[in-house]
């Protein structure tokens, strides 16, 4: 679980899908592709969901005047997403090709990041 954590740090570089890094790890590490589906997208919804807070946070210090409505409808919209994701991928059939994707989508991002 830890290793996992780490590599969804590296979605930080452009073109790096948070839960496409940590599927291609689990599965580096050996997991079922299902479990490693359902953990990455579990694993997403706190970070979603704080990035909210902090988004709420921030604007309550810095007294901007938005609509909070569309901001907690986009957490809701997420956690559902997240559930309906997990139930697809658990249908779909994967190809060990997608693991070599995640290697393919951190260059590419890096091509782009570099100029």
């Amino acid at each position: 679980s830890f290793l996992i954590g780490l590599a969804q740090s590296f979605a930080i570089i452009p073109g790096v899908s948070r839960s496409g890094i940590t599927i291609t790890m689990a599965l580096l590490l050996g997991w079922e592709r299902v479990d490693a589906a359902k953990f990455s997208f579990l694993l997403g919804i706190p970070a979603i969901s704080l990035a909210a807070f902090v988004e709420i946070l921030s604007s309550i210090k810095g007294n901007l005047l938005i609509s909070y409505g569309p901001l907690f409808i986009a957490l809701i919209s997420a956690f559902i997403t997240s559930f309906i994701s997990i139930k697809f991928l658990s249908v779909k059939n994967c190809s060990r090709s997608e693991c070599k994707s995640g290697f393919v989508t951190i260059a590419f991002g890096q091509c782009f990041w570099s100029h």
